[in-house]
């Protein structure tokens, strides 16, 4: 266990889904080189009316917020973002901010990687 918060560099960068192939391709070469502390992840959604988007970012980063920010940025520079909602918050309002992209009843598969 790991002390964390209250407060965190966390968020999302919303990109087209027409960019996938740019920012996955931009985005492995960051997650192999980003610190340890950074939490990151890709994923494919839909918008609420039905548009597929590619999700970069969900990110949370275990540290400072200074050290975050730095480390978070480039999330945010591997395409045209839709979207750009990195910023401090509250880890407790991280924990639940994905909860609506995911309601009960939605199917859902997720994937990890370790390196």
């Amino acid at each position: 266990m790991h002390e964390v918060g209250p407060t965190v560099m966390a968020g999302v960068v919303l990109y087209p889904i027409e960019q996938t192939r740019e920012v996955l391709t931009r985005f492995r070469a960051f997650a192999h080189e980003a610190p340890d502390p950074l939490t990151v992840y890709p994923c494919l959604i839909r918008l609420e009316d039905g548009t597929p988007v590619l999700c970069l970012a969900a990110c949370c980063y275990a540290g400072p917020v200074e050290e975050g920010e730095r480390a978070a940025t480039p999330l945010g520079r591997m395409g045209a973002p839709l979207s750009n909602q990195l910023g401090p918050m509250p880890y407790t309002a991280w924990q639940s901010s994905l909860d609506a992209a995911r309601p009960a009843g939605r199917l859902c598969a997720i994937r990890s990687y370790w390196r």
